[in-house]
């Protein structure tokens, strides 16, 4: 049906309309298959699909990062000058020479970490279209002096397993925003998350990764 011959409302659009961004004329909503119950009212359930995210998003990642000294922050996320940074999904994976189980946690910082001995992973976007990141990610192999802590977010179990045993390794991950529920968000230079572990692993090495979008 086109929009020339559906009933249109007040504001002369068509009913049951959908603007598409870079189309001029709104389109009428696709239904599925119509059904008629016993009082003849005949009825068609709206067609509703997933589509891709609209608001820019970047990934940064270390790959077997070895924590070689005392037990802290291992990844931290540094929120923007002048974007809204909202957490999307975070990962931890890893193994060890002798197995061993360790708490992982996400905590919000209020004030920055210092010392320590870190590399600054690179920033990927999604969309090569998009800006430039502009929250910041660092990848600590000796731990911080840890920042003022908000609190914690979320905290889980990982069992680092050694890479020859069978059933393999364990992981970490939170994904956010696919609930009514909040992302966790940054809001300026002065607010960090950050991934703490809570002992060094003998042989350890860990693959951890941050996704958030910026608007």
């Amino acid at each position: 049906m086109t929009a020339g011959v559906t009933q249109r409302g007040s504001d002369n659009l068509p009913l049951g309309s959908v603007v598409t961004p870079g189309i001029a004329l709104p389109a009428a909503l696709q239904g599925g298959t119509q059904t008629t119950d016993a009082n003849g009212v005949t009825t068609a359930p709206g067609v509703m699909a997933l589509s891709d995210g609209f608001k820019a998003t970047y990934s940064a990642c270390v790959t077997n990062q070895i924590p070689v000294t005392t037990a802290g922050d291992c990844f931290v996320l540094t929120g923007s000058a002048t974007k809204i940074v909202r957490l999307t999904r975070v990962q931890v994976t890893g193994t060890a020479t002798t197995a061993t189980t360790l708490d992982v946690t996400l905590v919000r910082r209020s004030t920055a970490d210092s010392a320590g001995t870190s590399t600054t992973p690179t920033i990927v976007k999604h969309d090569s279209g998009s800006a430039a990141a502009t929250a910041v990610a660092k990848a600590y192999t000796v731990a911080p002096t840890a920042g003022t802590l908000v609190g914690a977010i979320c905290s889980e179990k990982l069992l680092l397993a050694v890479p020859a045993a069978s059933g393999g390794e364990s992981q970490v991950e939170w994904i956010f925003g696919n609930r009514p529920a909040q992302s966790p968000v940054l809001r300026g230079i002065l607010e960090f998350f950050a991934i703490t572990i809570s002992a060094i692993p003998a042989g350890g090495s860990m693959n951890i990764s941050f996704e958030w979008s910026e608007e």
